[in-house]
């Protein structure tokens, strides 16, 4: 056989910028008992302002008129923001938005920006959003919430499972007010017809109930991916083959919300006063909780993750725009310094470099997430708060361990027993050096554990303590609400499309894989001898390409018997990152790296033909060996840079395995040459 191989990498755009539209603000004076009058797309707006006292303290009322119906938003003035009654607008002819409630809690808001004064902000927020036509809104209570996923369900029955898991593992039932009790529910997406036994992500709906942004956010990603992979709606920015890939080959698991009391009563804690992050095994529990696994909230989640093998996983919070991993607590000091940008960190967990080089990568794709200059409010404020201390001179670094935050965090005793830290460390047979913070010895060992855990605040202010209000963030208000509107929609980039960012990318990173592109021939296809064969593929779930090449022959085994290979391409062999199809993510959009192979077969006979791909090696080795042992403690890291390792238990599922390669295949191509 005669071979003719041509190497060429080339770079392509996999995700399509995402149209950028600026908010109209409505400046201006508003004088009370005044009318303004403004044109939309099929809606005409009046909104007026009114200002009245009523019991202590200053208010200020601004009434949206849309199509017959009055609504009104009560603002508590400079004291506790947010304060609303309830409104309800229909914007376009979509279903009713729902922002705000008759209890206190500022996180229903959403605005694309602070224009102008603090009215004319307000203002200008609902009013760009009647104009553009934002429809990704909000349920009441979680009770509806859960409904609207039982009617995805019932849409996409083949793909979507919504499940009670406290009844699953017997754990009980969350108390409410009164009588009213509380199921968790949890949500499973993958393509079922092609049975369970795949790797494993999980995000919770916030632990926080006034923390609504990934809560809310994750079901419109649910229903974002159903239409646009199984309906015939257009996606503009993602190849519907490749979100079919995804729900194919991944287990997308999602908790309702982790607090669904605090979610229907804007309250931060669950009923009994508990902050529900603060409940877990390791260190802990936090200050005020009485015990480890004080609640049916926590207990639940434990017996999921010890019957699973989740791989990615996180909850979400509001209040700083930042990414947290662990550690949370002050206990492990080991400094680290970032190889993306070579600030120094504290308080770094073994894995630190593979948390902070997919966090740079993360908040980069996710709206330049990872920076704030130092001059911004709301850096202040939190500066103000917490003593920051890595301040630089010109911006602040905000993805890291929740310790590495200044003295006064690192030595706030209530961040111990925090939920990121159990999923992640707890346990002890695999990591030891964690058996003095874990309390096995009562509630046994943790084999779920080991994710790759982080955790993003998705807003700038979420509503939460009042202790947020006042002079922490006194130089932030306007930031803090009027960033906080409302969710966009499937193309208008708010929090919605963030946490739909957010969740396709570490879905994406839980196991690497290899992947056909566009342009490369098909399957079972005949070509004459001497004519140019192309292949492209991408190599993803993962951060570094450190080989990757194309093997083939006239056996239907080319992985386990080639008779040829082509050149390797190890530009990022030893890399930290790079060689991906997440290549130079930037805000929805990456110039991803495409590998591409031209051959030419003289001979005629049956050909088969596979890319391979070696990533992330650089990842087995950790930090601080001495303190934490040698190994990794990270799953998805074992699986692809330790050929030996194996991981077998009997879950809720059946039995789950996981076995450790170092090399990922792309599906087989057989070529017929005449």
């Amino acid at each position: 056989m005669v071979m003719m191989i041509k190497k060429i990498m080339v770079l392509i755009t996999v995700s399509s910028l995402l149209l950028v539209t600026s908010p109209i603000g409505i400046s201006g004076n508003y004088d009370e008992g005044s009318s303004y009058v403004f044109n939309s797309i099929n809606s005409k707006i009046i909104v007026g302002q009114t200002n009245e006292t009523r019991g202590i303290g200053y208010k200020t009322y601004f009434i949206a008129r849309i199509s017959g119906h009055v609504s009104r938003v009560n603002l508590n003035d400079h004291s506790l923001l947010g304060y609303a009654d309830d409104l309800k607008i229909k914007p376009l002819g979509r279903k009713a938005i729902y922002i705000g409630n008759d209890r206190k809690g500022s996180n229903c808001f959403y605005s694309p920006k602070f224009f102008g004064t603090f009215k004319d902000g307000f203002i200008s927020g609902i009013v760009y959003s009647l104009m553009v036509g934002d429809w990704y809104y909000k349920p009441k209570y979680y009770d509806e919430l859960v409904d609207w996923y039982k009617s995805l369900e019932s849409v996409y029955p083949d793909y979507i499972e919504v499940f009670k898991a406290n009844e699953l593992y017997n754990t009980g039932k969350v108390p409410g007010d009164g009588s009213k009790e509380y199921n968790l529910y949890y949500v499973r997406i993958t393509n079922e017809s092609l049975g369970l036994h795949k790797p494993e992500v999980l995000f919770l709906g916030s632990p926080h109930g006034t923390e609504i942004v990934g809560t809310i956010g994750l079901y419109w990603f649910t229903d974002w991916l159903m239409r646009m992979a199984f309906t015939d709606e257009p996606c503009r920015d993602y190849s519907k083959e490749w979100l079919r890939w995804l729900v194919d080959n991944r287990e997308i698991y999602i908790e309702v919300s982790h607090n669904p009391w605090g979610f229907d009563r804007q309250l931060y804690e669950d009923k009994n006063g508990v902050n529900l992050v603060m409940e877990a095994d390791h260190n802990g529990p936090g200050e005020g909780i009485p015990e480890i696994w004080a609640t049916v909230n926590g207990r639940t989640l434990r017996e999921f993750i010890n019957n699973h093998q989740i791989r990615v996983g996180c909850e979400f919070h509001e209040g700083t725009r930042t990414l947290f991993y662990p550690w949370s607590s002050g206990l492990q000091n080991i400094t680290c310094v970032s190889p993306v940008d070579n600030i120094s960190h504290i308080r770094c967990p073994p894995d630190f470099y593979f948390f902070d080089v997919s966090g740079h990568r993360l908040c980069d794709y996710i709206h330049d997430y990872d920076w704030v200059p130092r001059w911004h409010p709301y850096v202040q404020g939190f500066a103000y708060r917490y003593g920051w201390e890595n301040i630089s001179s010109g911006e602040m670094r905000r993805i890291g361990p929740l310790a590495d935050r200044g003295n006064r965090l690192i030595n706030d005793q209530t961040k111990i027993g925090h939920m990121r830290d159990w999923a992640y460390g707890s346990d002890v047979v695999q990591n030891p050096s964690q058996d003095p913070y874990v309390n096995d010895e009562e509630f046994g060992n943790y084999p779920g554990s080991g994710i790759f855990w982080e955790s993003p605040e998705m807003a700038t202010l979420g509503g939460g303590p009042l202790e947020f209000y006042g002079k922490y963030v006194k130089y932030s208000i306007p930031i803090y609400l009027f960033g906080h509107f409302f969710f966009g929609n499937d193309t208008i980039k708010r929090y919605g499309v963030e946490v739909r960012e957010f969740v396709l990318h570490q879905t994406d990173l839980a196991q690497p894989y290899v992947r056909w592109q566009p342009g490369t021939i098909n399957n079972n296809s005949i070509v004459e001898s001497g004519n140019e064969i192309l292949f492209r593929w991408q190599v993803n779930g993962s951060l570094v390409v450190d080989h990757t090449y194309i093997q083939c022959g006239t056996d239907s085994d080319p992985i386990n018997n080639p008779q040829y290979t082509t050149s390797d391409y190890d530009e990022h062999n030893g890399d930290y990152w790079g060689g991906t199809g997440w290549e130079d993510a930037d805000n929805g959009s990456t110039e991803g790296v495409t590998y591409t192979e031209t051959i030419m077969i003289n001979a005629p006979g049956d050909y088969y033909f596979v890319a391979k791909a070696q990533v992330d090696q650089i990842y087995a080795n950790v930090i601080g060996s001495e303190i934490y042992g040698e190994n990794s403690f990270l799953r998805i890291i074992k699986e692809r840079t330790n050929d030996s390792y194996c991981e077998v238990i009997e879950g809720t599922d059946g039995t789950e395995e996981i076995f450790g390669q170092t090399w990922w295949y792309s599906p087989i191509i057989h070529v017929e040459v005449h």
